[in-house]
């Protein structure tokens, strides 16, 4: 026997902590603290290691003293962030009050604000793994808790409580299909509600329009996903993911500067060219990459080109936004001579000792740009990301003393040789190479993956020069030698299909299914491959209402039997797990004679002579004859 009461607090501490893990990557470090602390107080309270008198009025003076700071400092940037960080702690609160009947609703309802809340800052596929437990255990809460309110020290036998949770997962069952339903016919609307109430931290990109040197080091440690580029697999040496020009430099810093000229290579033709299908993840910055050269970006998927001479986005991106980009990957383009001095300027008085080792180096003759690449690659330089120098003249002291440095260190050390000898260079930020996913066939683009490169204009083009040793795995030989990445680029697929086809789900997509379906149905001569395109789209939700269906007819067709005819059903059913079959027309007294162990063909004849006694003799069958004939079959 299992007290209620017992069974309702196990089932409501891992409703908290259900709810508190779909908040936690937001909260700070206080407040993850707060709520162990308070838990853990009231968890010992409970199993009565712990005699803790605190009255509840003061419990509820500290949870209105919890609420109020939180409240405090909420602003139009940050709205949902500190409600969570409030509710986290009052949940705490709740666990270590003597919890009646109403407390117990207030905790099953501020789990379920917990994961709301947590939703409107970021809502990826995990929250499908703190969605769908939360909501078995609140129902098995629920139903439990309708026993607890009736009495208090009710005890369940040991068979029930698997009972409770089965109904609680058919009730889980019978809604999951029917949320879905809703999700798919649901209006959807543009608002931008994630963006009005969420927190985006920006992501240390360094893309916001300039690139100082040494910045990118912690970058190039981060794992974060940057962006997921749906297109076929392609060389890797092709992998360039471009940001924005860097073409002002300070002796220190590459900066943005005005808007350039347009260039011949702009009007280069799309056909032939790398589509991409771009899920960029918000970072707070504007730019739009897309693999090196983009030749047109339609910001809006397939409608309104925007020119890549300026791709920055209308406002900073604070959510996942999806763009279809063509590019013709390639290491040079045309370019024009137009406007070429802002390629060559440096700053007043820039490092004479630079100028006159770029001459030096120039004066050899022959191809002065491979002579620059040569030697930053020739194994006197080393790529470093730790421990970087820092100084007034990072450029110098990179180059004559210290020798060693991350990308930025190699490519502001060429772009200002190239500029010293006459060669009008400048810098390109974005990010190279990245992580093939067969399954889910795109290319999956991280922080680390944070990249500076060169572009020299020589006849007529811009050449595309990566001065930065090659000293690491390439991503697909990470790929071919790390089973731990595989296993990542897996989960990531998943979290890919999420957010293409549940974040994704927009207004538009709604509007293009409903149009394929009316299609589907008015014409008649619709080809088998539009035809086979409808069929995979509405499956999912074909098979969501026929799991519902089934589910509602299975529930009515119980409800509708006698309860007679569903004892009987068990019996016959824990008969049969006893190796005793019922006869086609055999009485149920002569099918109990014929068992041949003694001590259930004597239970047998118990529940046969009691049940024909009810239901010969046309006597109602009520709740205790119902209670007396079930525990006979059990004993069976």
């Amino acid at each position: 026997m299992v007290r209620i009461e017992t069974l309702l607090r196990f089932v409501t501490y891992l409703c908290a902590v259900a709810g508190f893990s779909a908040a936690r990557p937001h909260l700070g470090a206080v407040y993850t603290a707060g709520f162990a602390a308070l838990s853990s107080l009231a968890l010992l309270r409970d199993s009565g290691k712990l005699t803790l008198p605190v009255p509840r009025w003061f419990l509820n003076l500290a949870s209105l003293g919890v609420l109020a700071p939180s409240l405090l400092q909420i602003s139009i940037e940050n709205i949902v962030g500190p409600v969570l960080e409030g509710l986290v702690l009052l949940l705490g609160i709740k666990l270590l009050e003597e919890k009646k009947t109403r407390d117990y609703m207030q905790i099953y309802l501020i789990c379920m604000f917990l994961l709301i809340g947590s939703t409107l800052i970021s809502l990826n596929i995990s929250f499908l793994f703190y969605f769908i437990p939360l909501m078995l255990l609140s129902t098995a809460g629920l139903i439990l808790l309708a026993f607890f309110s009736h009495d208090p020290g009710l005890a369940l036998h040991g068979r029930v409580v698997p009972k409770v949770f089965s109904q609680s997962l058919l009730v889980c069952a019978v809604s999951i299909p029917a949320c879905a339903l809703i999700f798919v016919i649901l209006p959807r609307t543009d608002f931008p509600l994630f963006s009005l109430f969420g927190r985006v931290e920006a992501a240390r990109s360094g893309f916001s329009d300039s690139v100082s040197l040494g910045d990118v080091t912690e970058i190039q440690e981060d794992p974060t996903v940057v962006l997921r580029a749906e297109m076929p697999e392609i060389a890797e040496k092709d992998l360039y993911w471009r940001g924005v020009e860097l073409d002002r430099f300070d002796g220190v810093s590459w900066r943005r500067g005005a808007e350039r000229p347009a260039e011949p290579w702009e009007s280069i033709p799309r056909s032939g060219g790398t589509d991409q299908t771009i899920y960029l993840e918000p970072s707070g910055a504007r730019y739009l990459f897309a693999l090196d050269r983009p030749v047109a970006i339609y910001p809006d998927g397939i409608g309104r080109r925007k020119s890549p001479r300026s791709n920055l986005w209308h406002e900073n991106i604070l959510q996942r936004i999806r763009y279809r980009a063509v590019s013709v990957p390639s290491d040079s383009a045309p370019g024009t001579d137009s406007d070429l001095d802002r390629y060559l300027a440096l700053p007043a008085g820039f490092s004479p000792r630079i100028s006159e080792f770029a001459a030096k180096i120039a004066g050899q003759g022959g191809d002065s740009i491979a002579h620059f690449v040569k030697l930053l690659r020739s194994g006197q330089y080393e790529y470093s990301i730790e421990g970087l120098h820092k100084s007034d003249a990072p450029l110098e002291d990179f180059l004559f003393e210290y020798r060693r440095g991350n990308c930025e260190y190699f490519a502001s050390a060429l772009g200002a040789m190239l500029r010293s000898a006459g060669i009008p260079a400048r810098l390109v930020a974005g990010y190279r190479g990245g992580y093939y996913n067969p399954a889910g066939k795109y290319y999956l683009v991280l922080q680390k993956n944070a990249h500076v490169w060169v572009e020299a204009y020589r006849a007529g083009r811009w050449l595309r020069i990566d001065p930065t040793p090659v000293n690491a795995l390439t991503p697909e030989e990470a790929y071919r030698e790390s089973i731990l990445l595989r296993v990542r680029l897996l989960f990531d697929t998943f979290d890919y299909y999420w957010g293409k086809f549940v974040i994704g789900y927009d207004l538009n997509r709604q509007v293009a299914l409903w149009g394929k379906v009316k299609t589907a149905i008015t014409r008649p001569d619709l080809d088998i491959m539009r035809m086979w395109d409808v069929s995979v789209l509405l499956a999912p939700y074909a098979a969501g209402a026929a799991v519902l269906a089934g589910l509602i007819a299975f529930m009515l067709r119980r409800a509708w039997r006698k309860p007679e005819h569903v004892l009987i059903s068990r019996f016959h059913r824990k008969m049969r797990k006893r190796g005793y079959q019922r006869i086609r027309g055999e009485g149920l007294e002569e099918f109990s004679n014929r068992v041949s162990d003694p001590e259930l063909k004597i239970r047998a004849a118990e529940f046969v002579s009691e049940f024909q006694d009810i239901f010969y003799r046309d006597r109602k069958l009520g709740p205790y004859e119902t209670k007396r004939l079930k525990s006979l079959i059990r004993c069976l």
